[in-house]
């Protein structure tokens, strides 16, 4: 009986140790949301329209304000303004950016669309026909006096490794004042560039991550003046390639405009 005792004690013993011994199973912890969990760049190819205008010019009004609204109306397309000097949100910074890789040719109004000199929107519609090879997806809030820019770039089928800048531009609408050539004496402009981050309207150089979501973060300082219920920002990916202007081609983009 002594001996059964014993034996039965020994192996309790044993599973009591056995049990102790085992490391405890702890679930693996929640991933902490990050700013970028809501964006998904999928496939989309979007479009580009840079419109070199000014108030006081008056074909700028007549058929580049209508031309304009046709081409952004289609949807999926960023147009991005861009004010010629004397008009009241001429940006000397922006203006001379913009037109020394995509001229104006000496003229407003001028519209480039994607990387063609054109007032063809059929253009346009052969831009939003092509095949993604790589897309983009965007946010932004406020933090102080600053505009918080997230946004994230996938690479697609096609896609080519090379010299990639994004854009990030602070835009505005509903800026009312006169402009030649509209009769509505409350006419609101829309899609004004306002600033362009670290004042580089094609970009700053990016690296990216074949097969991977590669997220960005930039944030732009907003003049008081703005009114940021009506401001946005355009994200556009280009490619800098070649030796004939446009140097930096148009990839792809999209903006936070509601």
């Amino acid at each position: 009986m002594k001996k059964y005792l014993l034996g039965l004690f020994v192996l309790l013993f044993s599973i009591t140790v056995i049990v102790s011994c085992t490391d405890p199973i702890v679930p693996d912890p929640e991933p902490e949301p990050t700013p970028w969990d809501d964006l998904n760049p999928g496939n989309t190819q979007w479009g580009l329209l840079i419109n070199y205008t000014a108030n006081w010019c008056g074909p700028c009004g007549q058929f580049g304000v209508p031309l304009l609204n046709d081409c952004v109306n289609k949807g999926h397309v960023v147009g991005i303004v861009v004010k010629a000097g004397d008009d009241p949100q001429y940006n000397a910074t922006l203006w001379n950016n913009f037109v020394n890789d995509r001229t104006n040719g000496g003229v407003v109004p001028a519209f480039w669309m994607g990387n063609t000199k054109t007032t063809d929107e059929s253009e346009m519609d052969a831009l939003l026909a092509r095949t993604a090879t790589a897309s983009v997806d965007m946010k932004h809030e406020y933090s102080g006096d600053s505009m918080i820019v997230y946004s994230s770039v996938k690479t697609l089928t096609g896609y080519e490794p090379g010299e990639y800048y994004l854009a990030i531009v602070v835009q505005e609408d509903g800026l009312q004042y006169p402009q030649n050539g509209i009769s509505d004496p409350e006419y609101k402009h829309k899609f004004v560039s306002r600033k362009a981050f670290n004042n580089a309207s094609y970009g700053v150089p990016v690296t990216l991550t074949i097969g991977s979501k590669n997220n960005f973060r930039h944030a732009i300082y907003m003049n008081p003046v703005w009114v940021k219920a009506n401001c946005y920002a355009s994200v556009v990916l280009y490619k800098k390639e070649g030796t004939t202007k446009p140097l930096y081609k148009f990839v792809n983009g999209c903006w936070s405009r509601p």
